[in-house]
C-alpha cells in the first residue's frame, strides 16, 4: 500500500471528524466548517510536543517511554506530511 500526502491527511482529518463528532465539547462555528489537514497542524502540533514533555516527565507505566517516541516520530511525520502538502 502506497501512502501519498494526500491520503495521509484525508486519515488524519478523518480521525480529527470522528473525535469531534464524539467529543463532549459543545460544538461551535469550527464544527460547521472543519478546517483542513494545513490548517490544524500548525495547532495541534504543540500539543502534541506537550505531551511528549509530561511523557517524558511523568513515570507511566507500560510503556510511556515507547509511546513518547513513538509520538515524537508520529510529530516528525506529520511536519513532514505538512512540508509536502501545505507548502
Amino acid at each position: 500500500m502506497t501512502i501519498t500526502a494526500d491520503s495521509a491527511a484525508q486519515t488524519v482529518m478523518a480521525g480529527y471528524s470522528e473525535f469531534a463528532a464524539s467529543s463532549l465539547a459543545a460544538p461551535g462555528p469550527a464544527a460547521a466548517a472543519p478546517p483542513d489537514f494545513c490548517a490544524l497542524w500548525p495547532k495541534a502540533k504543540p500539543v502534541l510536543q506537550f505531551l511528549v514533555g509530561l511523557m517524558a516527565l511523568l513515570p507511566i507505566p507500560g510503556g510511556g517511554l515507547a509511546a513518547g517516541g513513538i509520538l515524537t516520530g508520529l510529530i516528525a511525520l506529520g511536519d513532514q506530511l505538512y512540508k509536502q502538502k501545505c507548502g
